[in-house]
């Protein structure tokens, strides 16, 4: 019996110990978390260049990139909940505290403690015996459910609103909306994205595939106006060039959709999953303009 009470009083005083000594840490720990998550951010931002010089130097292809990108942009809103969460933290007021409370405050844990044990304790309470935790094998700690990353987004969302020249940023929001299913707040971002660059291809090309999407993929209207707009920034843009064949293969205009998906291939690598399916496509066009022996209805990319 005295034993056991040698060892919890030992235990009880570890946890004093564990409890205030981060009372009298100084400031700097909070510095260095925050120097920490901003490191963490540049150096993702590094990353991401990094892909876009390798995909334009065909080091990578399109399915690579896309894949690295979603893997980088889960990463940074990871980084940017985190470094809110830090930042909060850090801006709550802080006293430090004198030593005589913490001596003060150890020694009531010691003694209430006591009390409690004397009154309701049993040391056949720590036999291992007597309960055990049994983990779920199952479990994945490092999977998000849907409202960690919508509380991602909205943490990295409100970064974003100091940051309104940040443009890779808020391209990367607009992009994690529509993974969300936040469309209405994806086309929001791109539309205040192009408020600041009007003639940038890869916003106009993403965000007229996300207006096609939200007409059920109909590319009538805006989304074509925006296909225009990237094509006549960027001639050898991809994904202007995918959509503008899709939506002259849809109107059955397919020579111009092979012309398009002909200029798409020579921005891919020769040998990659993607060229082949471009063939596939280039394919059906020409034998359905065979069919149709030469007949087109003249539908034309929109000026």
């Amino acid at each position: 019996m005295i034993g056991f009470l040698a060892a919890a009083l030992v235990l009880t005083a570890l946890a004093c110990l564990w409890i205030f000594l981060p009372l009298f840490k100084s400031r700097a720990d909070k510095s260095d978390a925050l120097e920490h998550d901003q490191a963490n951010l540049r150096i993702l931002r590094d990353q991401w260049e990094e892909l876009e010089n390798d995909h334009r130097t065909g080091a990578i292809g399109d399915v690579e990139l896309a894949e690295a990108k979603a893997e980088l942009e889960r990463r940074t809103l990871e980084e940017a909940a985190l470094q809110k969460k830090t930042t909060m933290t850090g801006e709550a007021p802080r006293k430090k505290p004198a030593i005589i409370w913490g001596v003060a405050g150890s020694l009531a844990v010691l003694c209430l403690a006591g009390v409690f044990y004397s009154l309701i304790g049993t040391p056949s309470a720590f036999d291992p015996g007597v309960a055990t935790v049994e983990k779920n094998p199952h479990e994945k700690p490092h999977d998000l459910s849907p409202s960690q990353m919508e509380e991602m987004v909205s943490a990295f969302a409100a970064r974003m609103e100091a940051e309104p020249d940040n443009i890779e940023g808020h391209m990367m929001l607009a992009r994690s909306y529509v993974q969300l299913g936040k469309y209405l707040q994806a086309a929001a971002t791109y539309e205040k994205i192009l408020e600041r660059i009007p003639d940038e291809a890869n916003v106009l090309a993403d965000y007229a595939d996300l207006l096609a999407m939200m007409q059920d993929g109909r590319l009538d209207g805006r989304p074509m106006e925006l296909v225009g707009r990237a094509l006549r920034a960027d001639p050898a843009h991809w994904k202007a060039l995918a959509l503008a064949g899709t939506y002259a293969f849809e109107n059955q205009d397919y020579a111009q959709a092979e012309a398009f998906w002909v200029k798409m291939k020579a921005t891919v690598p020769a040998d990659s999953e993607i060229a082949r399916s471009i063939d596939g496509s280039i394919a059906e066009a020409r034998a359905r303009a065979e069919r149709a022996a030469g007949a087109f209805p003249g539908n034309r990319l929109p000026e």
